[in-house]
């Protein structure tokens, strides 16, 4: 469910982008900011980095009655920073404008359009003093951007909305062309068909020679004589 949502915030905010800009790359990406080791998890500039802040438990459903064990609801933090360049330091603050902008415009997702749900997932923005951002910053491990936060509440989570992956199995046997076409089975056979239409055929040369008086001594292949009895052979049948 979670990468559902945050899937989804990405492609309106790319739409919201392309048609405010009147452009055609998608600036939004679904991405951390930074690697296990540090480096920047994402080589290319100018672009505005969604990413998973924090996942909480949303104790009390809309109507303020707990919520049950059978379905766990979820307030999902999420940060959308701006990573540009330091010459495009102004693209970032206009992007950020828009992120803000499309929010105002657009703070309520319906989950029936993004999983089976039938609640509506609020997105409410998050202010925070100089001392919070800082260690949202050391946590993350990289240099501030211009960012601003948002909570995404009631996010449903249902095991039957989620998406299996199955991985290709690693070592398996590989399939020849006659097993991949049927006939793996029937292989043999053709083979064994193929040794005894030799083997008939042969006895029948045997014979042949034998009537008309000819030698089948194949040491003989180089000697004039044999040559001239393999051609009378030929001109019998």
């Amino acid at each position: 469910m979670i990468y559902e949502v945050l899937q989804t915030l990405t492609d309106n905010l790319n739409i919201y982008f392309r048609t405010k800009l009147k452009i055609q790359e998608d600036k939004a990406e679904l991405s951390a900011i930074v690697n296990q080791d540090g480096t920047i998890a994402l080589q290319s500039e100018n672009k505005v980095l969604v990413t998973l802040l924090n996942v909480e438990r949303e104790p009390y459903s809309a109507s303020g009655q707990i919520i049950g064990r059978q379905k766990l609801s979820l307030n999902i933090m999420v940060i959308f920073s701006c990573h540009f360049s330091n010459s495009n330091y102004s693209e970032a603050i206009r992007f950020l404008d828009l992120i803000i902008a499309y929010f105002e415009e657009n703070y309520t997702l319906e989950a029936q359009n993004i999983y089976d749900g039938n609640n509506k997932i609020k997105i409410e923005i998050e202010t925070y003093n100089i001392d919070k951002v800082h260690n949202i910053w050391a946590t993350i491990g990289a240099k501030y951007l211009p960012s601003v936060v948002y909570k995404l509440r009631m996010v449903i989570v249902d095991s039957n909305s989620i998406s299996s992956f199955t991985p290709a199995v690693q070592g398996a046997p590989s399939i020849s062309n006659n097993a991949q076409s049927g006939n793996s089975t029937n292989q043999p056979v053709v083979e064994e068909n193929n040794k005894n239409n030799a083997f008939n055929n042969l006895e029948e040369i045997d014979k042949e020679l034998a009537e008309s008086g000819l030698s089948t001594d194949t040491s003989k292949l180089n000697d004039p004589n044999a040559l001239s009895q393999s051609n009378n052979l030929n001109n019998i049948k």
